[in-house]
Order: structure tokens, then C-alpha cells, then sequence
């Protein structure tokens, strides 16, 4: 098995393993202990981040054994910009400012976005 087949494998199960997980109910993630809610959106977008990585590997193979591909068909797909809970919360300017929240925006995002943080939600408290 070469080296990519090998993180491709990785990728494969660490995405099968992570999708089990969504399925439970806990509050730890890596060790750090979150609400259930904020552990799901930490697995799903750990899913996301492997996906992605996968893919661009493929991609890139594929585009160095072939006179077809163009690099920009490695990620033919556009850009999903996602809105979270939080972007449209009331309270995100005061989650921000006590540091409540995590800022998730990616270079392609057209605003900032943010995912609940560690503590989880203060309007659930």
C-alpha cells in the first residue's frame, strides 16, 4: 500500500468513526469536555475537514496521470458558505467579546462566522 492509498485509509475511517460518533450522546471531544451540541458541530466539522482533504488528494493524483484535468477541476464543486446558530444570534457580540464563541470563517466566506464555544451556549445557561 503506498504512502497516499495509506492516508487515504486513514481518512476513510477516521470520516466512518467520526459519523458513529455523531450518533452518541457525550461531552467530551479530544478529551475536552463541551456540551452534546457543541461536540456534534465539532465532529461535523471534523467529517467536513477530512472530506476535503480527501478529495483534493484524489484530486491532485488525477490531475498528474492525466492531460484532462485541469487543476481547477480538482475542486469542481463551489464553495457552500455555511451559517451557524450563532450568526444570527442576538447575544454573539457579547459571546465574542468574552471570548464564548469560536470564529470558523474560512478565506471564501463573504461575512464571519462562529461556532459555539467549550462552555457552550450562555443562553441555554
Amino acid at each position: 500500500m503506498s504512502k497516499t492509498d495509506e492516508i487515504i485509509h486513514f481518512l476513510d475511517v477516521e470520516i466512518e468513526q467520526s459519523e458513529k460518533q455523531i450518533k452518541d450522546y457525550n461531552t467530551m471531544f479530544d478529551g475536552i469536555e463541551v456540551d452534546n451540541k457543541t461536540r456534534i458541530a465539532l465532529v461535523k466539522s471534523h467529517i467536513r475537514f477530512c472530506e476535503h482533504i480527501k478529495k483534493y488528494i484524489v484530486g491532485m493524483i488525477e490531475w498528474e496521470i492525466s492531460d484532462e484535468i485541469t487543476q481547477d477541476d480538482i475542486l469542481e464543486e463551489p464553495y457552500i458558505e455555511e451559517w451557524t446558530e450563532c450568526d444570527s444570534c442576538e447575544q454573539l457580540s457579547d459571546c465574542i467579546n468574552n471570548h464564548a464563541v469560536y470564529d470558523i470563517t474560512t478565506k471564501y466566506d463573504t461575512v464571519r462566522h462562529f461556532m459555539i464555544g467549550l462552555d457552550g451556549c450562555p443562553k441555554d445557561d
